[in-house]
């Protein structure tokens, strides 16, 4: 049986906050017809243990192996009954008036692919939620640009719905069909960056990506990457995502460009640029698998 919206969330040794997190959701879908999958990523702990004790309409899928999160995601996606599929993040929190007013936004427009809130950290403060544009050429040119004392805004600053480039992948909703027809997360990418192709992919496609700012979502940052990463890895892993996008959206001779680009002015000096460097040269041409294979639904 179909239901209004499902929440997909996947977890990886998250056995020490998912039960708190899931109880909020599962109290912030009360008005709702909703389901939640948990798309358990092989924990070591007891994470599916915790989920499952939590857990009143939803279930857990247990992966088997750990797929990153992008193809945690597609799971999720696969077994989706809702005509909505909200992606979570396992450290993320949301109300039920903001997940409404997600409802509204989606649901205004057909050319709306994806929609997603202001992301706050546990402090309050406003994190970046979303860009004005693509990672590549004009990026690049902002951030030169900010070197040498010339601002552009790069974050929405308005209260009112209204179209971005990219959506930060911590809480995004879009129609659960459309997102299985457009093949969900690129594969091609395990952890970072598979949120900014995704939108890419809605934008090539002519479907708009529109932030909705009085709608708020709490996200702890970092609090499923830092037991796997330290913040230099965790760094590290985030240029691979990067690379993994130029890869794919760029040719091999503008993808080294921007990666020496991207190395120079940061902060990090010589290893970071010379970490920026090696992704340049590493890697085949991915620009093949810009358009992943549609998702199957569920079994009848």
């Amino acid at each position: 049986m179909s239901v209004e919206l499902t929440v997909v969330t996947v977890t990886y040794n998250s056995a020490d906050h998912i039960a708190d997190n899931l109880a909020a959701m599962e109290d912030a879908l009360a008005p709702f017809d909703a389901e939640i999958l948990v798309v358990d990523n092989a924990s070591s702990d007891a994470s599916v243990t915790e989920a499952r004790r939590v857990l009143r309409r939803g279930r857990v899928i247990e992966s088997g192996e750990n797929l990153g999160f992008g193809r945690g995601v597609n799971l999720g996606l696969v077994e989706a009954r809702g005509a909505w599929t909200m992606i979570m993040n396992d450290d993320a929190r949301i109300d039920s008036a903001s997940i409404e007013l997600l409802l509204e936004a989606a649901a205004s427009d057909p050319a709306i692919g994806l929609v997603g809130p202001r992301i706050v950290g546990e402090d309050g403060e406003t994190a970046p939620s979303a860009r004005y544009r693509f990672p590549g050429w004009a990026e690049e040119w902002q951030r030169i640009r900010r070197l040498v004392g010339l601002k552009d805004p790069d974050y929405p600053i308005s209260e009112e719905p209204h179209d971005v480039a990219w959506l930060v992948g911590a809480c995004v909703l879009g129609s659960t069909q459309l997102l299985r027809k457009v093949g969900g997360f690129n594969p091609a990418f395990f952890l970072y960056g598979e949120d900014i192709d995704l939108c890419r992919r809605l934008a090539a496609l002519g479907y708009r990506r529109v932030t909705v700012p009085k709608a708020t979502c709490v996200h702890t940052q970092g609090v499923a990457t830092s037991r796997v990463f330290d913040s230099d890895a965790r760094s590290l892993r985030q240029m691979s995502g990067r690379a993994v996008y130029y890869r794919i959206w760029f040719s091999p001779v503008a993808l080294r460009v921007i990666q020496i680009l991207r190395g120079i002015g940061l902060r990090g000096g010589r290893e970071r640029f010379g970490a920026y460097l090696r992704l340049a040269v590493a890697g085949s041409d991915l620009r093949h698998l810009r358009f992943p294979p549609p998702l199957p639904g569920p079994p009848a």
